[in-house]
């Protein structure tokens, strides 16, 4: 597959006139494209034997099935990759590394997870651990192009076609991760609207550094609009975490948590797990404590589902601009590194708060 496959969506006549291809036109084509990337990964693992006599057996197990049905391919690609194309967006190979097929849950059973799969009973992350980083990001790439064919671009806002939309409420309400697929359309053109940030030429460092402190910026400025938004607040108040939380707050008494009325003992705990910040006893672990038990209690009162928690936060987080909790970590880099607690994320969190008053 080459490195860039969004020029075979369009047809030139030889007077520089485009030809647009028909919905059914681009869904062959992604299904051309899909094969080809199957066929890109099968010679980056040809060291492994097994898997790769398995991945060619399923390769010709989908080719038969795809002579009886045209749309199969773009059924692998929903099931396997719409749910999380945000992933597949940031490149961020150790979100399906991390997957796990089941989850023990807290009442001792085991339930089973869907997760990505490349072909057949083929995990995605199983063909990751074959290949380089190269390889890993071009396959990357190659998804979120196939994605990006069946698009369509109005007043500068990405979301997919209309035809795709009603194919996938069609055929995926029933899915384990139709909840999250649902996040993905509301969010389509957040996820997928990144490439006009991108440095495609080499430039001065200085003017990298520059471009990327604007994209923070205008990251930043999107997620607390949102936060501040009045629907999303209100939305905010209906959810099932946030119902939790009251809860939980309800029961806690501050006055038996000193920490909690001065921040700079609360995260001079966080360092020096001995003190409470005056030298004495750290009741932070007692406020951890309390707190779980008291969700603990509220799943077993309430019978809430761990998977719709879940769901909901992924939905509030989309909903912020695309905020990760773990941003608070500052990895600070492109290259992930973790650095430690990001206290400039908090400043400016609650600066915009204040600012909106």
């Amino acid at each position: 597959m080459s490195d860039d496959i969004l020029d075979s969506i369009e047809l030139e006549k030889d007077n520089n006139d485009v030809i647009l291809l028909s919905y059914n036109d681009i869904v062959k084509k992604i299904s051309d494209g899909y094969f080809e990337l199957l066929n890109k990964i099968s010679s980056k693992i040809e060291n492994n034997k097994e898997l790769y006599n398995l991945f060619i057996e399923e390769m010709e197990t989908l080719k038969g099935k795809y002579s009886k049905n045209s749309m199969i391919m773009l059924t692998l690609l929903t099931d396997n990759f719409l749910y999380c194309l945000e992933h597949i967006v940031d490149h961020n190979g150790d979100y399906f590394l991390y997957q796990m097929e089941k989850v023990k849950g807290k009442n001792g059973k085991v339930r089973k997870n869907k997760i990505s799969k490349i072909v057949g009973s083929i995990l995605f992350k199983t063909v990751l651990q074959e290949m380089d980083n190269k390889t890993i990001n071009s396959v990357f790439t190659n998804i979120h192009e196939l994605f990006t064919m069946i698009t369509d671009t109005k007043e500068n806002k990405i979301s997919f076609k209309k035809e795709y939309i009603e194919y996938i409420h069609e055929n995926f309400s029933e899915n384990k991760n139709y909840n999250k697929i649902i996040m993905v359309l509301e969010n389509t053109d957040e996820i997928l609207n990144q490439e006009e940030e991108e440095i495609e030429e080499p430039v001065e460092e200085t003017v990298k550094s520059d471009k990327k402190d604007k994209k923070s910026k205008k990251k930043d400025k999107g997620m607390f609009e949102n936060m501040m938004n009045p629907d999303f607040i209100k939305n905010l108040e209906n959810t099932k975490i946030a119902k939790l939380a009251k809860n939980i707050s309800e029961k806690i008494n501050i006055e038996d948590f000193p920490l909690l009325n001065d921040p700079s003992k609360l995260f001079e705990s966080f360092t020096n797990p001995g003190s409470n910040g005056d030298g004495g006893n750290n009741n932070l672990q007692d406020l951890m404590k309390t707190v779980i038990q008291e969700v603990q209690t509220s799943f077993k009162d309430n019978k809430l589902d761990e998977n719709d928690l879940i769901s909901e936060a992924q939905g509030i987080m989309n909903n912020m601009g695309g905020f990760n909790p773990m941003d608070l970590f500052n990895g600070g880099g492109e290259d992930g590194e973790k650095k430690g607690f990001d206290f400039g994320m908090i400043e400016k969190m609650f600066s915009n708060l204040t600012n909106k008053k």
